[in-house]
């Protein structure tokens, strides 16, 4: 069953952007779930010590153009059977994330959202009604998604 992780790329570090991905890809393989990462395939973003650009000519990479990566990632969120959402600790607006919200609200994908009780960049009512299940922390997102997902 394919979970896709959803949240922050633009503006974070390559190891911001993938640690939590890998964690939770370990924590959904132990119960028989495929995490899926908008970043598989894109190693080449390690060189982003700091600050991943968004898509486009600064990367020139065929998976990194703009064309590209909404393709793949409307399709990842179209055939996954849920979202995890990770929003905890955001600095910036992700703009694609809340596009990713926008496509699992209008497929009616299971939803968990990781994110802070108040004061993180995303708060918004928006954000709070599209993801109806909301978590504090990423074990508690995972364990709230199995729920969901799992007989």
């Amino acid at each position: 069953m394919k979970i896709y992780l959803a949240g922050p790329i633009t503006g974070s570090s390559y190891t911001e952007a993938t640690g939590w991905r890998e964690e939770a890809t370990e924590k959904l393989r132990r119960r028989g779930l495929v995490g899926f990462s908008p970043l598989r395939g894109k190693k080449y973003l390690a060189e982003f010590r700091e600050n991943i650009p968004g898509g486009g000519p600064a990367l020139k990479q065929e998976l990194s153009t703009p064309a590209a990566i909404v393709m793949r990632d409307f399709y990842d969120v179209q055939s996954s059977e849920a979202v995890l959402f990770y929003l905890l600790g955001a600095e910036r607006v992700s703009i694609g994330t809340m596009m990713e919200m926008a496509w699992a609200f209008d497929y009616k994908k299971p939803a968990v959202l990781v994110m802070e009780p108040r004061g993180n960049i995303h708060e918004h009512w928006f954000v709070r009604q599209m993801c109806g299940i909301h978590a504090e922390t990423l074990d508690e997102g995972i364990a709230l998604l199995c729920h969901l997902v799992l007989p």
